[in-house]
């Protein structure tokens, strides 16, 4: 049986109107597996196809970090309603499943790390439906943009005549600005 946490547990028999029960019968009642009845009526209250949602982002939130956009675009070609998806998405961020702050902060240091630039980071973020600027502090400097350029480029020289041009089109393709591109080119060019 998949896991559920316990805070998803207690607000469904909220939901439901059970009784808290006393610590032995607590102690008890978390050494068996819970009656079919009980199951049955937790996903009439959260709706069965809700229920079925929220255990599909559990399982692919356990795999992988992933943002809300990725998820409701992944349960919506599973055939899950928009009002499921919605309600099964909603829980898990109230939960702390699901966190885009936590997703993007983690894509971006993995970009960074992999030597891609700010443009194309930004970019790939609001592709994923998540607003660069709620992230913090994470954009560098110019300084440090064009330095890591050179990394790039030091790590892997373009091989083609016009190195200088070659050198910007790597940059740029890998989404570095255009004046981090350009001076970081013209670095490069000048040290061979």
């Amino acid at each position: 049986m998949p896991y559920i946490d316990e805070r998803f547990i207690e607000d469904l028999r909220r939901k439901l109107g059970d009784e808290e029960p006393s610590s032995q019968e607590s102690v008890v009642a978390s050494m068996r597996p819970a009656a079919p009845s009980r199951a049955a009526s937790a996903r009439e209250a959260l709706g069965d196809e809700a229920f079925e949602a929220y255990k599909k982002i559990q399982r692919l939130a356990s795999v992988s970090e992933r943002s809300t956009k990725a998820l409701r675009e992944r349960l919506a070609k599973d055939g899950y309603a928009s009002e499921a998806v919605d309600e099964a998405i909603e829980r898990a961020v109230s939960y702390g499943i699901v966190d885009d702050r936590r997703y993007a902060e983690a894509y971006v240091r993995t970009k960074l790390r992999a030597g891609k630039g700010r443009r194309g980071i930004e970019s790939d973020l609001r592709d994923l439906g998540i607003d660069p600027e709620e992230i913090g502090e994470w954009c560098e400097s110019g300084d440090d943009e064009v330095s890591r350029a050179l990394e790039v480029l030091e790590k892997r020289p373009p091989t083609a005549k016009n190195k200088r041009d070659a050198a910007y089109r790597r940059l740029i393709s890998k989404g570095y600005s255009s004046s981090a591109a350009q001076s970081a080119a013209r670095m490069w060019s000048e040290s061979l």
